[in-house]
């Protein structure tokens, strides 16, 4: 393997049996990073409890997951950001990975529970 391989994403990548891209993790954004998270394990924070909403009841909470994930509801609001990383191409596991930040927490937090109470309200 040449040099000028080896900083190659794709040629790396291949020689350790999975396709990585690596977009801009290094940027600053100005943002506050919320948390990290993926396509197939969703994100790695409780995003009810971090939206500081009360607990949701057992019925309400099979009503919210229902039809969405937690990358969806994210996905709802304005005052966020789902940065791509990362995109992993395993057998049996390729997802993209993103970092979720936000540069008002408050608005994002009152935004997630906006969201949240119109889906577990709606009939």
């Amino acid at each position: 393997m040449s040099t000028s391989d080896a900083t190659e994403p794709s040629s790396l990548a291949k020689e350790i049996g999975k396709s990585v891209e690596e977009p801009d993790i290094e940027i600053d954004y100005g943002d506050q990073e919320v948390c990290m998270g993926d396509l197939l394990e969703g994100l790695e924070i409780d995003i009810v409890r971090y939206s500081e909403i009360d607990e949701l009841s057992d019925d309400q909470a099979d009503k919210l997951w229902a039809d969405t994930t937690d990358i969806a509801l994210v996905e709802m609001c304005s005052s966020c950001e789902l940065i791509l990383v990362a995109v992993t191409d395993t057998p049996m596991y390729s997802t993209n990975v993103y970092k979720l930040i936000t540069d008002d927490p408050d608005a994002f937090k009152a935004e997630l529970r906006a969201h949240i109470k119109a889906i577990i309200s709606a009939d």
